[in-house]
């Protein structure tokens, strides 16, 4: 499986900037970027969930007018 070339660009400017870092900067930053991925993970989780809820009352409705 090929990863997306949106992530090797990222990838390869993240380690390209952690060379060229201090090793206190980078620990900063990659504790941020992290930070930031964890985020995004969260959001897209509770998106996810407020999706399925929504087709869980729809199904509800269904069955109920049946």
């Amino acid at each position: 499986m090929t990863m997306p070339v949106k992530y090797n660009w990222a990838r390869s400017d993240l380690i390209s900037w952690c060379y060229l870092s201090k090793s206190q900067n980078y620990a900063k930053f990659l504790s941020n970027f992290l930070g930031i991925i964890r985020l995004l993970m969260n959001q897209k989780k509770l998106q996810l969930q407020r999706n399925y809820s929504s087709i869980n009352k729809f199904a509800h409705k269904a069955l109920e007018k049946q």
